[in-house]
């Protein structure tokens, strides 16, 4: 209720004060480290395996600065800092959860994620300079005749279909490789995990969702989560000595209230990698 009554506040402002809604907008992204960090402490200590529970201790203190330090650096940097606040992120986030007693570790590296983003853009950029090509012509056109203004058209339109078309592909892409990343990169104890996530496969899950979903006008939604969720577990394996989990110890927590939970989900915070 308090998470629908905050969004309930903010739409309302957005129509009849929109200097309300930014102070809101600016409010929860400096609420954005609290949030996190209750978030993924309500979702780990209600979590149990065998009888043990996982537990989240990522600090305050770091959140705010990745989340709010380093947005902010991002946005001031046109994106190139994206895939260090990445990094940063999911070192924060894989790093500091806990199973019983035993602390996960992170062991990836920030130019991993620079190389994922780098061959990203190298997909973006055959659109992108289809539709500046495009563009530059249309710009330019001063005397020519009907045909040439189509073919100037029909080029800067094939450059805006790529670009739409390439969206799911690097979306798939980055995603994929992030989750190998991080899967490979965590460790706990003597475990570790292995990743089957292929960018392939992720891109066809996320089209034929869109179209199924598409086509059914929403009613595919449960369906369409249903078979995300079934992706991310069905390739993802344990990997360690055998009876790995025998030598973990329970670690008391305490409960932690569903605020920072539910506010993540009204306002679609990204706290994990599917």
């Amino acid at each position: 209720m308090i998470a629908f009554g905050l969004f309930a506040v903010y739409a309302l402002a957005q129509e009849s004060l929109p200097w309300v809604s930014l102070a809101l907008l600016a409010l929860f992204f400096l609420a954005t480290p609290w949030i996190v960090v209750r978030s993924l402490q309500f979702n780990a200590r209600n979590s149990s395996h065998r009888g043990l529970r996982f537990d989240f201790r990522g600090d305050l203190g770091e959140a705010f600065r990745i989340f709010v330090g380093w947005g902010l650096l991002m946005l001031l940097s046109l994106g190139m800092a994206l895939p260090y606040l990445l990094y940063r992120k999911t070192a924060f986030i894989a790093g500091n959860h806990a199973y019983g007693a035993t602390r996960f570790s992170f062991q990836g590296r920030a130019a991993s994620f620079y190389g994922i983003f780098m061959k990203a853009s190298l997909i973006m950029l055959v659109p992108l300079v289809a539709i500046f090509a495009g563009g530059v012509a249309l710009a330019s056109l001063d005397h020519e005749g009907p045909v040439e203004m189509a073919e100037m058209i029909g080029a800067l339109g094939l450059g805006l279909l790529l670009l739409y078309a390439a969206l799911p592909v690097v979306m798939g892409y980055v995603k994929a490789r992030v989750a190998r990343l991080t899967f490979l990169g965590t460790r706990i104890g003597a475990l570790g995990f292995a990743g089957r996530h292929t960018a392939r496969a992720l891109i066809g899950l996320y089209v034929s969702n869109l179209l199924l979903i598409a086509l059914t006008l929403g009613l595919f939604i449960p369906w369409a989560q249903v078979r995300s969720a079934r992706f991310w577990l069905d390739n993802l394996a344990v990997v360690g000595p055998e009876h790995g989990l025998g030598s973990f110890v329970a670690a008391s927590g305490e409960g932690v209230a569903a605020t920072g939970a539910e506010m993540a989900e009204a306002f679609d915070v990204d706290l994990g990698i599917a």
